[in-house]
């Protein structure tokens, strides 16, 4: 399948999610343009790696899932932006996908990315072979 029409069948998916209950936050998470628009373009506005496009593409029909049976909150960040409004991101596991919520001053959650899960490595010096 090539990335554009995976793109073009995710996108009328995604917008078919216009707000999805999350137990986990007592709140409704909403799915916005800028939400989508993540997916594909990183945080200066240029187009992500293809292959990190296909990727976070086929893990977003995992992503309702997640905000559905997510017991758990992972990591919570707080940022302010320009403006001195506070930002949070709330990052929410369930099986092996990670979805990432976002939180501006006192509006509404709304969906910022999604990704799987990778096992973590053990940092292991290297010998160096000498000879």
């Amino acid at each position: 399948m090539s990335i554009l029409s995976l793109r073009k069948r995710m996108l009328t998916y995604y917008r078919s999610l216009v707000s999805i209950y999350c137990p986990i936050l007592a709140e409704t998470v909403y799915f916005s343009a800028d939400g989508f628009n993540h997916l594909i373009y990183d945080t200066n506005r240029k187009p992500r790696n293809i292959n990190e496009q296909y990727l976070k593409l086929k893990y977003l029909s995992k992503a309702k899932e997640v905000i559905e049976k997510c017991n758990l909150i992972t990591e919570t960040r707080k940022l302010v932006d320009k403006q001195g409004k506070e930002i949070t991101f709330f990052s929410l596991e369930f099986g092996k996908t990670r979805v990432i919520i976002k939180k501006k001053g006192t509006g509404k959650h709304k969906f910022q990315s999604v990704m799987p899960i990778y096992p973590r490595t053990k940092n292991k010096k290297r010998r160096l072979r000498r000879s």
